[in-house]
């Protein structure tokens, strides 16, 4: 999780724009390590700097959730999906079940 946080650093560093492939590995990373915070962070700056994440992006983002047992997050990432024109899909709920 590390290593992606720096590497994401340099993308920036570097003035490049990380895509929502890279931002979506990176809060994958940050949730198996166990770092949920960090995962919602890189996902709402993703939010706020470039627009819309994908399914992909919010699915890694509820899994970091279901791991840290952050239930009330979950259930509420998956309620955000729709307005961010992002159609929840079985990973969707079925992490966002494994939550609660």
């Amino acid at each position: 999780w590390q290593q992606a946080l720096c590497l994401l650093s340099s993308l920036h560093a570097a003035d490049l724009t990380p895509d929502v492939a890279g931002i979506s590995s990176a809060i994958s990373a940050c949730g198996r390590a166990g770092r949920w915070s960090w995962a919602l962070w890189l996902l709402a700056e993703f939010r706020e700097r470039q627009g819309q994440p994908n399914v992909v992006s919010f699915n890694a983002a509820i899994a970091a959730c279901q791991r840290a047992a952050s239930w009330r997050i979950a259930l509420q990432l998956l309620a955000e999906m729709p307005a961010a024109r992002s159609v929840p899909d079985d990973i969707s709920f079925n992490s966002a079940i494994s939550a609660c």
